[in-house]
């Protein structure tokens, strides 16, 4: 390439520096154009996913629809995963933000997620999910613990609860440790050796592997349910020596 004296010296340097500066900005300016377009398209969804889900509502309750059917679980479920219209900021919630977003949380959660989760979720997942609906309105993970922490005093449906373990979920309100212990160990008694261990547990109820765990360490405490550790890992058996008869009692 043949050389010129404006490309040569500092002046030449700043020169190409300002020039690659520009050719960034153009990308950085078209990259935000399409990001600005993708996000209208994205709420031009999300508010058809809401009047489509109100109509459905207003004609169930008519009694004009079959509800129940998976055809309507599943369509229900796509509205509520395309996200939250008008997520709650500090900007319109202003000194209520973490009481408004401990209601917005309790809404979405019921709305679905908290149901395919296995009825718990641990707030490291909740983090994910719940940003993921929100857009690019992102929360802090504090933000997100205070608002949890919030739902008990709200008396929201679902509430924040800590684990011995140290593992923190959001679950229902009601949700009780005797009728979980109960439904675990009846499908651990339902299966072929009348063993199971927290991979199986988890698969089964469609929760994460520790929130699987520290259902079966509970479990196990209610006394249905005995552990056998070995090198290979834990399994849990059915507790047998509950419904043993008692031993006579002779008189002295």
């Amino acid at each position: 390439s043949s050389f010129s004296t404006s490309a040569a010296g500092i002046g030449g340097i700043v020169r190409n520096v300002e020039r690659a500066n520009a050719s960034n900005d153009r990308a950085i300016d078209a990259a935000f154009a399409d990001l600005d377009e993708l996000m209208a398209k994205a709420k031009d969804m999300v508010a058809l996913a809401q009047k489509i889900s109100a109509l459905h509502a207003r004609t169930v309750a008519s009694g004009d629809a079959d509800v129940g059917t998976k055809e309507e679980a599943a369509f229900r479920s796509y509205l509520m995963s395309v996200g939250i219209a008008a997520p709650v900021t500090r900007d319109n919630a202003g000194s209520a933000f973490h009481d408004e977003l401990a209601r917005e949380l309790a809404d979405w959660l019921l709305a679905g997620p908290l149901e395919r989760a296995g009825g718990a979720l641990t707030l490291t997942d909740l983090y994910c999910f719940f940003n993921r609906a929100r857009g690019t309105d992102y929360v802090s993970p504090d933000d997100l613990c205070r608002a949890c922490i919030r739902m008990e005093q709200l008396r929201l449906p679902v509430v924040l609860r800590d684990f011995e373990s140290g593992v923190r979920v959001v679950q229902h309100r009601d949700a009780s440790d005797a009728q979980w212990g109960e439904r675990i160990a009846a499908f651990v008694r339902a299966q072929t050796s009348a063993c199971a261990t927290a991979y199986q547990v988890a698969t089964h109820f469609h929760m994460p592997l520790v929130l699987a765990t520290e259902r079966l360490r509970i479990t196990e405490r209610l006394g249905l349910l005995c552990r056998d550790t070995t090198l290979q890992g834990t399994t849990y058996y059915a507790n047998f020596f509950a419904v043993l008869p008692s031993p006579p009692r002779f008189a002295d």
